[in-house]
């Protein structure tokens, strides 16, 4: 049989656990007819799922008749493409008529006969989006993985003009919470703070229990003990399971914790490190060594207040947890492992 666990990004695997209150949350707000918001973020640390939710939710619009899906390479002109694309999926669900307009630009070309050529595509989607209204019908732009870069920005602030001009157009964007931050903090780009944000925290460690108990028949200690393993991180749950699937003996040794260590690495935690800041990377190691803040700031040499601001962001990002007042660990299975093999092999 083929493996139901996937270490693929971005791929739904078939051993996959349902963010039921967040996906009921966008899907309900974007399904009202008065929505109190046309954009939603999602946040979280590589491998918590953000692109399989964003995929999940856009997989739900593309089978109503009523929702155009569009989505969006964040690296390319993504205004041009979300004309092109409108256009392009508004076949499959209705037809233009002649003589609504005509356009042409670089790479794409829409010459619908009649009508004097528009030559701005800001006022073709205001065209088309008009059209659609006209229709009943709305459309949902997916992009995954923004940044703070000249694209981005172009497309929020051409959004931003299309939702003052109260068209059926709505944003489901993913982001890790630095790339958000940055973009939030552009001037003339402050709707976006107000727009609803989901920070994918740790999977329910009792429902990955369940499912590794009903995959592998094991019994309760045996489930329970594996979901520890994983810290409800979405990713090192498919790892996991990968891993023991792949294994005739469902046993955890030190042999299966190496491997176990070592995919988490090479597609995750490799990534997540590179990704910190000197201070924050001073951070994590103190970490290792104590909980106490008064031992941390002696040790890499901070104020209180540098402490704090250091704490809180890694907390954001997902590499921290803190379950209650005064309280700090690591949210990542293992990344003290991994930190502790840093220092060791890459002096």
């Amino acid at each position: 049989m083929q493996n139901p666990y996937n270490i693929t990004f971005g791929i739904e695997p078939s051993q996959y656990i349902n963010r039921l209150s967040q996906y009921s949350e966008i899907v309900g707000e974007f399904n009202r007819d008065e929505p109190s918001s046309q954009i939603y973020l999602i946040t979280g640390v590589r491998g918590s799922g953000k692109t399989v939710l964003l995929s999940t939710i856009s997989n739900h619009f593309k089978e109503n008749k009523d929702w155009i899906v569009v989505e969006l390479n964040p690296e390319r002109n993504m205004i041009e493409s979300l004309a092109a694309k409108i256009y392009d999926r508004s076949i499959n669900k209705f037809k233009f008529h002649v003589n609504e307009f005509s356009f042409s630009f670089k790479g794409f070309s829409i010459s619908l006969s009649g009508e004097k050529q528009i030559v701005d595509v800001e006022s073709l989607l205001e065209t088309m989006l008009t059209y659609i209204k006209n229709k009943n019908k709305k459309v949902l732009v997916a992009v995954d993985e923004v940044s703070n870069d000249k694209e981005m920005k172009e497309f929020a602030h051409t959004f931003q003009i299309l939702l003052r001009q109260k068209l059926p157009i709505y944003c489901l964007m993913t982001g890790l919470f630095e790339n958000v931050k940055n973009l939030e903090d552009e001037k003339n780009l402050t709707f976006l703070y107000r727009a609803p944000k989901i920070n994918l925290g740790p999977l329910n460690t009792i429902e990955i229990a369940r499912k590794y108990k009903d995959t592998f028949n094991l019994n309760e200690e045996e489930s329970v003990n594996l979901s520890k393993l994983t810290k409800g991180y979405a990713f090192a749950y498919q790892v996991l399971g990968y891993l023991l699937y792949r294994q005739e003996n469902k046993t955890i040794d030190e042999e299966f914790l190496n491997n176990y260590d070592l995919y988490l690495k090479e597609h995750s935690y490799d990534k997540i490190w590179a990704s910190c800041p000197k201070k924050e990377k001073d951070f994590l190691v103190a970490l290792t060594k104590t909980n106490k803040m008064i031992e941390i700031i002696n040790k890499i040499s901070v104020s209180r207040g540098a402490y704090s601001s250091l704490r809180d962001r890694l907390i954001k990002k997902g590499i921290l947890l803190s379950k209650e007042w005064g309280s700090l660990e690591f949210a990542l299975p293992r990344f003290d492992v991994f930190i502790k093999n840093e220092l060791t092999f890459n002096i």
